[in-house]
Order: structure tokens, then sequence, then C-alpha cells
């Protein structure tokens, strides 16, 4: 770690953004400078996929770097395996001091997701649907606060910095964390949909770039922008994303900013969450001994288009039953059904359904339709069996843990 100075790390999720409702992808109905600007100077991946839509299971695979088939975190009473390094662990064990500011306990110390942070802030209070405006995540501008202190007494050490943004999430009942002039300017439609999303570009990212810019450590600083999952827009309906597999849920924004290598760049290949871990360390020139890793690096994308990338996407929402396998143009969603049979889970088809999707641009899942099961079948086999060897590592959270994490999701709309 001696010679040049060792570039510092600052990811931050943005909670349920989908990335054709910003600006620096071309949408009209938000403002988002600070997001536009970062674009300019930066790398933004048109085509990039989630793992999973939710904030779990996603947060497990950009973490790891591994898809949930390997990592083991497939349901919200799951935990990272001890046997998974995370991205805080190899960076902390390469002389980073490590930084996380997890929003609520879903993403907290209870499903391992501590591991490799010196400072780990959860803040999340027990949730009581007593309390009027129910506190349902951390606050914020404590965060920021902690955060500024931290890094004024700490930069003159390699940072690796983890913010999780959660005020653009849906929430039940309507409660709304937004000052009212946004509400106005940018109107109710999707619980608010446009107006938070240009309210974190002020609230979070500006409030954390400034305070990079007051510490005097922006220009060794590596910005890794994105969001854990997409959000579905129906007309006349909440929010939602923990339903489908469909493109606007497992869509997200992903987007590189090294002020060191500035570059106004756009990359449509098919890109994936669990790329992001190894595309850091290969800008740290951190040798990638760990073979588990599912992902690769992405930095051959920053100056070429024909880089080859693995070019398929797996994603799942086990809880769903819903499999799915993306190409640049095709999905193929798989319905599965779990049983129990002598104390082990098996994992079966049902249905396999084949979608057309539009590569690096924005629209829906377009139905080609049913494929008979003999003609897929052998072909997911694979998949399946490794499925079921990781459902069946009972990596579940104690007992005494899971309504603490019922609260949290009653408080977030998913029950």
């Amino acid at each position: 770690m001696k010679g040049k100075k060792t570039k510092n790390i600052v990811l931050i999720t943005l909670d349920c953004v989908r990335p054709d409702h910003l600006g620096c992808f071309g949408y009209a109905g938000v403002d988002t400078p600070t997001i536009n600007h970062l674009a300019e100077k930066g790398i933004l991946f048109e085509q990039a996929i989630c793992s999973a839509p939710n904030t779990w299971v996603s947060h497990a695979s950009i973490f790891t770097g591994c898809n949930p088939l390997k990592h083991g975190l497939h349901t919200p009473y799951d935990k990272l395996g001890e046997d998974t390094p995370t991205i805080a662990e190899i960076l902390s064990q390469n002389g980073y001091y490590t930084l996380g500011f997890p929003a609520h306990n879903l993403v907290g110390k209870v499903a391992n997701f501590h591991r490799g942070f010196d400072v780990f802030y959860e803040d999340s209070l027990k949730f009581d649907s007593k309390i009027e405006g129910m506190k349902w995540c951390s606050d914020w501008t404590k965060v920021l606060t902690i955060a500024d202190e931290q890094i004024k007494r700490n930069k003159h050490k390699p940072l690796f910095i983890w913010f999780h943004y959660i005020n653009t999430h849906h929430l039940p009942n309507n409660s709304i964390l937004l000052p009212d002039s946004y509400k106005h300017r940018f109107g109710s439609k999707w619980q608010y949909y446009d107006a938070k999303i240009s309210y974190a570009d002020k609230s979070c990212v500006k409030n954390i770039v400034d305070i990079l810019e007051k510490n005097q450590i922006r220009e060794n600083t590596v910005l890794v922008i994105f969001s854990d999952h997409g959000e579905e827009l129906e007309k006349g309906s909440c929010p939602k994303h923990d339903n489908s597999l469909f493109e606007d849920v497992l869509r997200i924004l992903l987007l590189i900013v090294d002020p060191a290598n500035q570059t106004n760049r756009k990359v449509s290949d098919l890109v994936r969450s669990i790329d992001i871990l190894p595309t850091i360390l290969d800008m740290l020139h951190i040798p990638q001994t760990n073979t588990y890793i599912d992902g690769e690096s992405l930095v051959p994308l920053f100056i070429c288009n024909d880089a080859v990338t693995k070019g398929w996407a797996y994603s799942e929402n086990i809880v769903k039953g819903l499999l799915s396998i993306r190409t640049p143009t095709w999905k193929l969603i798989i319905h599965v059904e779990k049983s129990d049979e002598n104390n082990e889970i098996k994992v079966r088809p049902k249905r396999f359904q084949l979608f057309k999707v539009a590569g690096s641009s924005f629209s829906k899942d377009m139905s080609v339709g049913e494929i008979p099961r003999e003609q897929v079948a052998s072909k997911v086999e694979p998949i399946l069996r490794c499925l079921e060897e990781s459902l069946n590592s009972k990596r579940s959270i104690v007992d005494n843990e899971k309504d603490r994490l019922c609260n949290a999701l009653k408080s977030l709309g998913y029950i």
C-alpha cells in the first residue's frame, strides 16, 4: 500500500431507483443535476441487471460478487455464510478503514452484512405501529454527520465507505419522507416517486460529494453509485418490486466515477451487479485470489465496447418461486415449486416463459410464449441442483431475530 496514494472507494445505494427515471438516461420528469454531472465524468452502464428484486438478496450479491446460488442468502430470514468473503472484508485485509451505513436491519448485523466493517452504523429502531411518524430507518442527517466525523478522523488512511439511502423506497400508508416543495414540484404519482429521486440527488449524492470535497479527498475517491433493484410503476397502483422478474425491477443504475480517469462514456453491454466487486478489486490492483467470485471485472469495458463479457445474468425471487436467465436480447423465466422431502428441500420446474427484451433500451418484456418443458428442463437442471444445495445449506437466522426482521418488512410495506 506504499508509494502512489491508494484510491478511496465510496459505494452509494439508491434504493428502488429505476435508471429510466434519471436525467442522465434522458428522463425529463426529475431534477438530478449531481448525478447528471457525475455521469458526464464517469462510466454509465445502460444495461445493468441485479440478482434479485429486493434489497437483501441484491446487496448480498453486490457485497460478495456471487450469485445467490453461491452466497446462500435467498430470503430476508437468511444470512451470509461465513465462507463467503465480502468486499469490506477483502478491503479491510488490504489496509482499508471501512465504514458501513445500512438503512435498516434487513441488511444489518443479523444477516452478517457487518462483516469487515470497522464502523457499522445500524440505527434502525423497532417497529411500533402505535407510534405516530414511526421511525423505520436510519436518520440520514445523523448518518452524514457521523460519516463526516469518521472521514475527518481517518482520511490519512485508504477508506471504503458504503452509504445506503432508503428514502426513495415505497412505504405503506403513504408515509413519505419528503419536503413539501418537492411534493408540489414533482407531484404525487407513484408515491411521489420522481420527487423522491430528485430529492435523493440533493440530500444523498450531493451531500456525500460535498463531504468528500470538504475533507479534501474527493480527487482520490472512486464513486460507485447504483440502485439495488428497480420498481414496478403501474398506472393507478402503488410502487412495488418484489413480485416479478421483469425488466422494470431488475434493471438498475450503475455509475462509476474515478476523478483520476474522467470520461463521459456509456456502455450498452449487459453487465451485472455481481461485477461491481471484481471491478473495484481490478481498479485497486488487488489480486482476485478467490475463485468463488461469479462476477467479472468491467474495467475492460471502460475503454472498449468489444471487451468479452459472460453475456448473461441470473436473477431470482425464491419466495415467489421465480428464477430468470437474461441475455442481451432474451429472458427465460422459470417458475419453480419447493417441497420438503425427508428434511431436504427439493426444487422442481413448473413452467418456462420466454421473453424478448430490448437490450440497453427501456421497454416492457415482450412475451414470446411458454416453452415446452422437455425442450429446456435438462438445460436448467444444473441451476436447480445448485439452488437445492444452496437452500439446504442451513443459513437461516435464529428464531429470536425473526420478529425484528418481520417488523422491518412491515415498516417497508413488504408484508
